[in-house]
């Protein structure tokens, strides 16, 4: 069983959750129900648990704070983000901590029990490596050299590299392999344990990319070696600067490669999605017109975008709604009818949460008539 803490200063939004886990009859329980960060954190000095479902926007301390907190005292919890607000400042900051999902409030069962499982097979993955590498320790002679803080903190930060390698935005990529860099850098163990933690990391780092991209790592291979001798000297400082730019190299190869055709499916899908996200659309019907299949365009439409299909198709309908708002005298009813929100109700709820005021409070705003 895996135990979930809530944090969220709503407590109907707590008690929704809550009854959402209690009643899937999935291997979750809720440990503890936080109305603020303190009161999170102050549980958590002398408890634990396997996933948090962390508000983004609270008051006083916001989930950031949070997560900042967090990764001080237990980088191992994987974080499931609820948000009423879609505003990048939030999820960008989030990124770091290797946050697994992000959901939109009021979420639903499904779409809550979808991010907890797959918390549940990341901390699964997570165990097995980390076995793995005890296992591997122990017959080298070096038993318990990474069972310390900082080893699952950049265990954590470089699968969120490789995770982030087919996400287009340069802006995340770089802000994560900064926050690696930075967070060994500034690690106080010994220089000796320190080198041999870098090139633990540096081989899984090559055996990764070799896994991923055969072509590019044998291409590379002098490269990697050049890599290797660094790894295996005394200025790890100097090691760090090759390993960023091995990994600069590394993202531009796949955006390369994604270029070349190899997300060519899921260009043809934004294409298509953009010209007819105002009609009644939804993956399967996008994912069976161009003959894709599902499951695969799932993953690979989440990888290009950086979100899920449904918040990309929602973001695409309150902008165009934006733009009716202050440029034309259509109707809240009519808009939300020619944008397929369903009914008024529904779009005036969605572009509230979304945006932060109602449309009618927009167009008030920043033009249009009624």
């Amino acid at each position: 069983m895996r135990s979930v803490l809530i944090l969220d200063d709503d407590s109907l939004l707590r008690k929704g959750v809550r009854t959402i886990i209690e009643r899937s009859k999935q291997p979750f329980y809720v440990a503890y129900e936080a109305s603020s960060v303190p009161i999170a954190l102050q549980w958590l000095a002398i408890n634990t648990c396997d996933i948090a479902v962390v508000d983004m926007n609270m008051p006083v301390h916001s989930g950031l704070d949070f997560f900042v907190e967090l990764e001080r005292i237990n980088h191992q919890i994987k974080c499931i983000v609820l948000s009423g607000h879609e505003d990048f400042k939030y999820t960008s900051g989030s990124i770091r901590f290797g946050v697994i999902d992000y959901l939109l409030k009021p979420t639903t069962r499904d779409v809550l029990m979808e991010a907890l499982i797959k918390a549940d097979k990341k901390i699964s993955q997570d165990e097995a490596i980390q076995n793995a590498i005890i296992s591997r320790m122990e017959a080298e002679g070096d038993k318990g050299l990474f069972q310390n803080t900082d080893y699952k903190i950049w265990f954590d930060r470089l699968e969120t590299l490789f995770n982030l390698i087919h996400n287009s935005v340069e802006e995340v990529r770089q802000q994560q392999l900064n926050a690696l860099i930075e967070s060994f850098s500034d690690s106080k163990i010994s220089d000796g344990s320190k080198q041999r933690h870098m090139q633990f990391f540096h081989q899984y780092t090559l055996d990764r990319v070799e896994e991923l991209f055969p072509q590019f790592y044998s291409e590379n291979q002098k490269e990697a070696n050049k890599l290797t001798i660094y790894a295996q000297s005394n200025d790890y400082n100097v090691y760090l600067e090759h390993y960023k730019a091995y990994w600069n190299h590394i993202y531009s190869y796949a955006d390369t490669v994604r270029k070349r055709g190899a997300y060519r499916d899921i260009d043809s899908a934004l294409a298509y999605i953009h010209e007819n996200y105002k009609k009644d659309i939804n993956m399967a019907s996008v994912s069976n017109f161009l003959n894709i299949d599902y499951s695969n365009f799932s993953k690979k439409f989440k990888m290009v975008t950086g979100g899920n299909f449904s918040e990309y198709i929602k973001n695409l309908r309150i902008e165009s709604a934006k733009n009716l708002l202050s440029d034309t005298n259509e109707t809240i009813a009519q808009i939300a009818n020619n944008l397929s929100f369903g009914n008024t109700k529904h779009f005036i709820t969605t572009f509230k949460k979304t945006v932060g005021v109602t449309p009618t409070e927009y167009r008030r705003l920043y033009g249009g008539g009624n």
